[in-house]
């Protein structure tokens, strides 16, 4: 559980490097994949859903993902 922790931590960097929740760029690296159709997320509160909703509008460039995907193969 530790190790899955350690990465998730190593994100939020990048994440404020876009200056949005780590959140909107979760959904929005799901979201990007070709083979997924939609996302499902949990909110317990309005602005969690609203939060969640405008990750769709997020784009991260080439440079973002590779720093994404470098960082949770390193971790």
């Amino acid at each position: 559980m530790e190790k899955y922790r350690n990465r998730v931590n190593k994100l939020f960097p990048i994440a404020k490097e876009l200056e949005i929740p780590i959140s909107q760029m979760a959904i929005a690296w799901t979201l990007r994949l070709p083979e997924v159709s939609s996302s499902l997320m949990g909110a317990s509160k309005p602005e969690h859903v609203i939060s969640n909703a405008q990750a769709s509008e997020v784009t991260l460039s080439r440079e973002i993902l590779e720093k994404i995907e470098e960082t949770l193969k390193n971790s």
